[in-house]
């Protein structure tokens, strides 16, 4: 198992975020990834920092400054993390995917090389830590909710 290392105010911030964001339409085609990075302002609070919607496998842009990206899946999509979606935990940088209604969350974390996957149930609780797949179908314990 890999421990987080994270402030006890991004898990509720990257909640409090999901839905709307998983919900936000997208002008056109639809099948993108929305990317949410954020970071915290000269009072330390955690604010949103860029949006971008990506395609599946493209790597988000990590600003200066980044603490988090939150990965949005499109509906249709596999909800656990997939491809290049451990990009920016393998940067140093909190990584959370959620799937397209916004209603599961998963945390991804790198350490020494290798990606792992937790999912974020609510304040202090967590699924199993799980090897992180590139192919969401390999996972044991966070299926596919397309």
């Amino acid at each position: 198992m890999i421990a987080a290392a994270s402030a006890p105010d991004v898990y509720p911030f990257v909640a409090a975020i999901a839905k709307a964001t998983a919900g936000a339409q997208i002008q056109g085609d639809q099948r993108f990834e929305k990317v949410v990075t954020f970071g915290r302002n000269a009072s330390g609070e955690l604010v949103v920092t860029t949006l971008e919607a990506v395609n599946v496998g493209q790597r988000p842009q990590l600003p200066s400054g980044t603490v988090g990206v939150m990965i949005v899946h499109y509906q249709g999509q596999c909800g656990p993390p997939l491809a290049s979606d451990d990009y920016a935990a393998s940067q140093g940088v909190q990584d959370f995917v959620v799937s397209s209604t916004g209603e599961n969350i998963w945390e991804v974390t790198a350490a020494d090389g290798a990606s792992e996957v937790r999912s974020v149930e609510g304040p202090g609780r967590f699924g199993p830590w799980e090897k992180f797949q590139t192919d969401p179908t390999q996972y044991r314990s966070y299926a596919c909710d397309a």
